[in-house]
């Protein structure tokens, strides 16, 4: 405030009746911190979606008994109801077919209620559908976190899994339809949301590349364009026709590469 309007002995108190009000109202102390100001600390959380009017209590005085001329028109908004990991951003990382997606809301949701507004789709008109269940600790590595509920699941996380695996295509990304609820009454996706997750790419044979170390022997490293089943260690033989064939040929897998 321009002029004093809290005595010493209402510094540090709670003022009773409180110069601020909200509308709609909302629970809290205003405290005096010094003849001239203080600080509104709310009892319970702000609703979300939700638009606070806040003004000046009519007849305020100041600590002379002279009417207050300070004027208080704020409005503030609270952010609506929403996914708050992972971010909407583009995303050219390379996919599995099977993807598991963590979804963080900023409210309690129950899986159940969300299927049906969420599927997969790419940039090709490819859609699949998912499976929605609650998450649990286990499943949430990040500092955001809701409630805990039983079973050890987390009140505002769920995971998403494609039904059937993405085939190749590019520019997947999960898709929330508008409408989605939360498990408060009245709150839902007000618009369409999309988590961008990236490409399936094909499988292919990308280069062969031939090596012969000192004391190490000659070997054939084979690239292929995602990482290789750890069997064709003991079957490559069924895949891969090699020309003169070696008697003494062993093999091994790392990613990507088959090293014969």
């Amino acid at each position: 405030f321009d002029q004093p309007m809290a005595g010493p002995d209402k510094i540090g108190h709670s003022a009773e009746p409180s110069p601020l009000v909200i509308k709609p109202a909302l629970g809290g102390v205003f405290t005096w911190l010094s003849p001239r100001n203080g600080v509104f600390l709310p009892s319970e959380p702000l609703a979300l979606d939700h638009r606070y009017d806040l003004s000046l209590r009519s007849g305020l005085t100041g600590t002379d008994g002279h009417p207050s001329s300070a004027v208080l028109r704020r409005r503030v908004e609270t952010p609506p109801f929403s996914v708050v990991f992972p971010p909407s951003g583009p995303n050219h990382a390379e996919l599995r077919a099977e993807q598991v997606v963590t979804l963080v809301f900023n409210a309690t949701v129950r899986a159940a209620d969300l299927e049906r507004y969420i599927e997969f789709r790419d940039d090709g008109g490819e859609r699949r559908a998912a499976d929605i269940w609650q998450g649990t600790n286990e499943d949430d590595d990040w500092a955001y976190r809701g409630l805990d509920l039983p079973a050890n699941l987390v009140s505002n996380l769920v995971m998403a899994a494609t039904q059937q695996p993405l085939p190749v295509g590019k520019g997947w990304r999960l898709v929330l339809r508008p409408g989605l609820p939360a498990l408060e009454k009245g709150l839902r996706l007000r618009a369409r949301a999309e988590i961008q997750l990236g490409d399936v790419r094909p499988f292919v044979f990308e280069e062969a590349i031939a090596h012969h170390v000192i004391e190490g022997g000659a070997s054939i490293e084979l690239r292929f364009s995602k990482p290789v089943a750890p069997s064709l260690t003991n079957e490559w033989g069924r895949w891969i026709q090699l020309e003169p064939l070696a008697s003494n040929i062993t093999a091994n897998t790392a990613g990507r590469c088959l090293n014969l």
